[in-house]
């Protein structure tokens, strides 16, 4: 066991706590756990050994008291057979005895010193425990600090979400500001679009009038001298407007151009920054997604370790409470065997006051016998001067015999009686040698005693030590009780603190989901919204970049024309300056003026034609401007429409995501106020338990201390009742004077009534079947059961011993002397049986008090299962998954599940592990799906 205490010290000196991660924290925590648990069940070891000590030591005890019981018996006896021949085996059966009982003190010691060591090692393990739960309860603190510096972090990570928000909230404004700045843009090349309709209507209108004037030239045609002169003044007003308009033309064009060509470069060189602005903030926007993303699987995972650790400190938690229990358990077991001590110290003080009394009496006794010893000398010394004198006489009859015939006859009388005394001094000198043998026996009981006493007082002090050690030991057992109780209440308070932080990070948590929720839904809806615009403007890129191509397409034209119109107005003028060269130089002057006119006329139709074509190029130009510009419009619309329609849709998204959001807030307070209620409700009832549990112990308490004190009062009256009578043993015993003669005779009587006799032989038989009738008659009155009213109101002398008593005086007071301490012990018997059966009751009250609280427990988790009732589906599945999966790990993470559904008691959940470990030795399975059923149990 020392080297496994020892083994995680080294492990936990290799490493600081900061350095490790969470997983060797956990295993860690689990291995200080398990040598928790093994510190346990080596304290419960030793405290059984203890227990086993201890019930050896009150065997013994018990013993002792049954060897002493016998020792007084056996003392009694010999007083009762100081008068026989037997003393000498008895003697040895009290020096056996005696043998025995230092035996049994020897091994009492051995036991004494096997226990003073289980008491050390079991200090050194409560020690080592100690050291070791200091240490787990600084690792403790150190992952406290941990899981603050986490909530640190997570409160710096929400910091940087809600900046990460407000700069997103930023960009998106600048976004909508640059999507308003190019609408204008278009609402700008919208209208300047119109106004170059309407300067292409203006352009329409001056060629109608012009054909208009043509018509109308055509009908003033009929007189050739005023259409001649009006065609001049036509051709010269005609050439300078022709001149005039395309001049105007070109402007018009060149500024046309200059501005397409502005606005084309301005939107292709816009239209890529943009782009490139638009890629540069969707490249960043995405970025920000993931990290905002990495950061929500690591608060995610923050979260999923913080309430693993939350149920960790759960578990904890009541592992603690456990271990309170099992200390209160011990210190409850720690007064009982106080109690229990204290009766036994009690006890043997009571067993020293009888034998500071017992040795009294011997006392007394010695100093009776040497009393009658002195006497008994002073006799023989008498009688040895009688003896003297008489040999003195013997002398002087034999001189005067010898001297006198006639004294023979005298003499011969005179030495019958000198051989009588010699055989009575014989006789007395045999009873001295008997005497002296009995004082030697005495004085080898006196110091044997004296031993017995010295080793006595020595138990005495022994057991005082032990009794001052042993409240030592109770005192710092309960002042460890009270430090284990205030930790108790310290680590409640703080596991309530933890549980009320662990709440408002769940709901921080709850907010931050719902927040992050939020902030994607919207951040999905700019995408998307951003997309679709980014997809219309690289639709109006395409479009602008196919009407810039057509448009240049049409300038080429354009152009070639214009190069053709310059080129065919070149060659005309050629043309008509050679015709006119040779008019004036070949023809009269009428026919030169008719030519000129011919000529001219010709001019004025090809100008005309000219003029019909590039008109014709006009109007097809400013068709192909009206379908663009119908085009485009359209393309606005839809834009216009789309972008209400997103508007419309994130308005009813929004407004869906509120009335989503209240309700879920509804419920959880509805839920919240349930739970209160529940709690509320359960800590109502378990206060009414409480009080109803300590009412009803205070009551076995204070019946327990009532007869405890009734029971105490009895012995203690037993206690007097005992002195009483040994007093008066005593006193009888100092009374008892008899005459050695007398004494010879009865020892002789003795002797005599001993000795086994056939029936009807000698005149003595009848005598001896009345004193044996007597006898038995008495033994069998002595061992009658007497009930216990009778024997608690019984007076010590009876009428059958006071009758007995004037037959035969000195035996009979004896023998009534015995049956009165008879009756006694029975009475003590009687209240230790009381005492039995008192406790018995107690005990049965505790396991009926244990029976309740089991069914309280019972109902309670019935209660909370028919919570579950309405969830049967669900704990079908779990039951069909527990009994249809193969066995292996999917089932064992499938037994939280169940015991939190079905509310298993903890017996049942060991059953369950017991019978799953039996099932499952020796079989490996792989890792399934079967945990995810642990995501929905609660944390117990």
């Amino acid at each position: 066991m020392e080297e496994s205490f020892e083994k995680p010290n080294g492990v936990n000196k290799k490493l600081p706590l900061e350095e490790l991660d969470r997983d060797e924290l956990l295993k860690r925590c689990k291995n200080y756990l398990a040598l928790a648990q093994k510190a346990k069940q080596a304290r419960d070891e030793v405290q059984q050994r203890e227990t086993h000590l201890l019930d050896k030591i009150s065997n013994l005890e018990s013993q002792v008291i049954q060897l002493e019981k016998q020792e007084k018996t056996s003392s009694n006896n010999k007083e009762e057979l100081l008068e026989s021949v037997q003393d000498i085996s008895l003697t040895s059966q009290v020096s056996d005895l005696v043998s025995q009982l230092k035996l049994k003190d020897e091994e009492k010691i051995v036991l004494l010193s096997k226990s003073e060591e289980m008491q050390t090692q079991l200090k050194t393990l409560e020690e080592h425990y100690e050291q070791q739960k200091d240490g787990f309860v600084e690792e403790l603190n150190k992952m406290n600090d941990v899981l603050k510096q986490r909530g640190e972090a997570i409160t710096r990570l929400e910091e940087k979400c809600q900046t990460n928000e407000k700069e997103f909230k930023a960009k998106t404004e600048t976004f909508l500001q640059l999507v308003a700045e190019r609408e204008r843009k278009i609402e700008q090349l919208e209208s300047e679009a119109n106004r170059f309709e309407t300067q292409s209507e203006v352009m329409s209108t001056s060629t109608v009038s012009k054909v208009e004037e043509i018509h109308r030239m055509k009908d003033v045609e009929d007189s050739l001298e005023d259409r001649y002169n009006k065609l001049k003044m036509l051709a010269v007003r005609m050439k300078k407007k022709i001149a005039e308009q395309n001049i105007q033309l070109q402007e018009k064009e060149n500024q046309l151009a200059l501005l397409r060509a502005e606005d084309k470069k301005s939107n292709i060189r816009n239209t890529p920054l943009n782009l490139q602005a638009a890629q540069k903030e969707i490249d960043r926007l995405s970025d920000e997604l993931d990290a905002r993303k990495s950061e929500l699987s690591v608060m995610k995972k923050d979260c999923e370790h913080s309430i693993q650790e939350l149920a960790n400190s759960r578990q904890r938690a009541e592992e603690f409470k456990n271990e309170a229990s099992l200390l209160k358990t011990t210190a409850v077991n720690l007064e009982i065997s106080k109690k229990a001590l204290e009766k036994s110290f009690q006890e043997l003080k009571v067993l020293y006051d009888d034998s500071r009394k017992e040795n009294e009496s011997e006392k007394i006794l010695r100093v009776e016998l040497s009393k009658e010893c002195d006497r008994l000398k002073q006799e023989i010394r008498q009688l040895n001067s009688s003896v003297e004198e008489l040999n003195k006489k013997n002398q002087a009859v034999k001189q005067e015999c010898k001297k006198q015939s006639l004294l023979e006859m005298e003499l011969t009388d005179y030495e019958k009686s000198v051989s009588e005394l010699n055989s009575q001094l014989e006789s007395l000198q045999k009873e001295l040698v008997l005497k002296q043998n009995i004082v030697d026996q005495h004085n080898e009981e006196k110091s044997g005693l004296q031993v017995q006493v010295s080793f006595l007082e020595q138990q005495i002090g022994t057991e005082q030590q032990r009794a001052t050690e042993l409240k030592m030991a109770l005192d710092t057992v309960q002042s460890e009780l009270d430090q284990v109780q205030n930790e108790l209440q310290q680590q409640k308070t703080e596991n309530r603190h933890v549980t009320a932080k662990a709440e408002s990070k769940e709901n921080e948590i709850d907010n931050a989901k719902l927040q992050l929720s939020k902030i994607n839904a919207e951040f999905h809806k700019l995408q998307t919204g951003s997309a679709h615009h980014i997809e219309t403007l690289r639709k109006q890129v395409v479009v602008l970049e196919e009407s810039a191509a057509a448009e240049k397409t049409t300038k080429d034209l354009l152009q070639s024309e214009l190069s053709e119109l310059r080129a065919e107005y070149e060659n005309y003028k050629i043309r008509a300056t050679s015709v006119l060269k040779k008019q004036k130089t070949e023809a009269q002057p009428s026919v030169i003026s008719s030519k000129e006119a011919a000529d001219d006329f010709n001019t004025d139709q090809v100008e005309r034609e000219m003029l019909q074509r590039v008109v014709e190029a006009l109007k097809a130009k400013i068709a192909e401007l009206e379908s663009q510009l119908a085009l485009s419009q359209s393309e606005v619309s839809n834009f216009r429409a789309e972008r209400e329609r997103t508007a419309a849709t994130q308005a009813s998204i929004v407004e869906a995501m509120q009335h989503r959001l209240e309700r879920a807030e509804s419920e959880m307070e509805v839920i919240k106020r349930e739970h209160q209620a529940q709690i509320s409700r359960l800590l109502g009832d378990n206060q009414l338990l409480a009080s109803l549990h300590r009412e009803q112990m205070d009551g076995f308490k204070l019946r327990h201390a009532q007869e405890i004190l009734e029971l105490q009062n009895k012995l203690d009256e037993v206690g007097f009742e005992s002195e009483r009578l040994q007093k008066t043993i005593s006193s009888y015993q100092a009374q008892r004077t008899v005459s050695p003669l007398a004494k010879v005779g009865d020892l002789r009587r003795d002797e005599v009534f001993m000795i086994e006799r056939e029936r009807g032989e000698g005149s003595e038989d009848g005598s001896v079947t009345r004193r044996s009738a007597q006898r038995d008659d008495s033994d069998n009155d002595s061992r009658k059961p007497i009930p216990l009213e009778l024997l608690l109101n019984s007076q010590l002398a009876s009428e059958e011993t006071v009758v007995f008593q004037t037959e035969i005086p000195d035996s009979v007071s004896f023998e009534q002397h015995s049956e009165s301490l008879a009756i006694v012990e029975k009475r003590c018997s009687h209240l230790a049986a009381l005492l039995a059966e008192s406790e018995a009751n107690e005990a049965r009250l505790s396991q009926l008090a244990d029976a309740l609280k089991e069914e309280i427990r019972r109902s309670e988790r019935s209660e909370e299962r028919q919570k579950h009732i309405e969830n049967l589906e669900y704990l079908k599945n779990v039951v069909l998954k527990f009994v249809t999966l193969p066995r292996g790990e999917e089932r064992s993470r499938l037994v939280p599940v169940l015991t939190t559904l079905l509310r298993l008691s903890p017996v049942e959940v060991q059953e369950v592990h017991q019978t799953f470990n039996r099932t499952t030795d020796g079989i490996v399975r792989p890792i399934g799906w079967g945990g995810v059923f642990n995501y929905f149990a609660p944390n117990q």
